[in-house]
């Protein structure tokens, strides 16, 4: 059972390394490209994962309930970890600089127009 989960957990530590080092170029490019390596990001580990974990359990005869727990519960840990760094350099990018006023967006003003007049 430990070799199963073992297993499972190195393969979501290995495509947490991956998905961490391609963040941490994607954050410092223009938020268009961090947006869609972040979406084709979701979409090639799951794939990636779910390959894995298939050829795993597939091809050898390894514990199933131990590699399913290893690699759901490492997945969670580092996806939660992975949340938290975005989370706070999301935050560390809108602080205002030191004497600025801070700005919030918050959509555009609304227009006096009466209904049915352009």
């Amino acid at each position: 059972m430990w070799l199963g989960f073992e297993v499972g957990a190195a393969i979501s530590a290995v495509t947490a390394s991956v998905t961490w080092v391609v963040f941490r170029w994607a954050v410092s490019q223009r938020p268009a490209v961090f947006a869609r390596v972040f979406v084709g990001g979701i979409g090639v580990r799951l794939l990636v994962v779910s390959a894995a974990a298939l050829l795993i359990l597939g091809l050898t005869d390894l514990h199933r309930a131990g590699f399913v727990a290893g690699l759901i519960s490492t997945y969670l840990l580092l996806l939660g970890l992975e949340v938290a760094y975005l989370l706070r350099r999301s935050r560390s990018l809108t602080r205002a600089a030191p004497g600025a006023e801070a700005v919030q967006c918050q959509g555009p003003e609304p227009v006096d127009t009466p209904v049915g007049r352009s």
